[in-house]
C-alpha cells in the first residue's frame, strides 16, 4: 500500500524540478535604419541584475530575427558584439533592421514594474537607456511607460 502512494509522489516531486520560467527584457527594431541603443547601468554590486552587463557574454548581447508579424524568432539567434564604454556597466550595441535583442532576463518572478520587490534579490540596475535618433531617455522611473509586457511574460519595447 505504500508504494501505492511512494510512486506518484517521487514522480511529482522529480516533475517539479524543472519548474522555472523566465521573463526576458528585449529592444525590438521594427524602423528602416539601424537604430544604436545606449545602456547605462549601475556598478555590479555583486547581487543579481536583472538586465546583462556585456562581460557576462564575453562582451556579446543576444540577437534575433524578427519574424514577418514583428514577432521574435527565437531560432535565429547569433551574438553581436557590444562596444562597452566603461567597466562593463555602459555600453553602446546596433540593431540591424527586422531583429531584436535581449537586454535583460528575471528568473522565477513575474515582472510588474521597475520598483517592485524582487525575489532571490534581485536588483532593477538600469540606471539610463537611450536610442539614437528617437531622442528617447528612459530612466528607471519612466521604464514602464516604454516597455510593455506580452501575454507570454516577455517584456518588449518597440521605438
Amino acid at each position: 500500500m505504500k508504494s501505492l502512494f511512494f510512486i506518484p509522489l517521487v514522480i511529482f516531486m522529480f516533475s517539479l524540478q524543472g519548474c522555472s520560467w523566465v521573463c526576458r527584457f528585449y529592444i525590438a527594431n521594427t524602423t528602416n535604419e539601424v537604430i544604436t541603443v545606449d545602456v547605462k547601468l549601475m556598478d555590479s554590486t555583486g547581487s543579481f541584475s536583472i538586465f546583462h552587463y556585456p562581460f557576462h557574454y564575453y562582451g556579446k548581447v543576444r540577437q534575433y530575427k524578427l519574424k514577418k508579424n514583428g514577432n521574435i524568432n527565437f531560432e535565429s539567434v547569433s551574438d553581436i558584439k557590444a562596444d562597452t564604454l566603461e567597466k562593463f556597466s555602459h555600453y553602446k550595441v546596433q540593431i540591424p533592421l527586422n531583429s531584436a535583442i535581449e537586454i535583460g532576463s528575471l528568473t522565477n518572478d513575474n515582472y510588474t514594474k521597475h520598483d517592485q520587490y524582487f525575489i532571490n534579490g534581485r536588483v532593477f540596475n538600469l540606471e539610463r537607456l537611450s536610442i539614437s535618433g528617437k531622442n528617447i531617455e528612459i530612466e528607471p522611473a519612466a521604464f514602464d511607460n516604454y516597455f510593455r509586457k506580452d501575454k507570454y511574460g516577455e517584456v518588449y519595447f518597440v521605438p
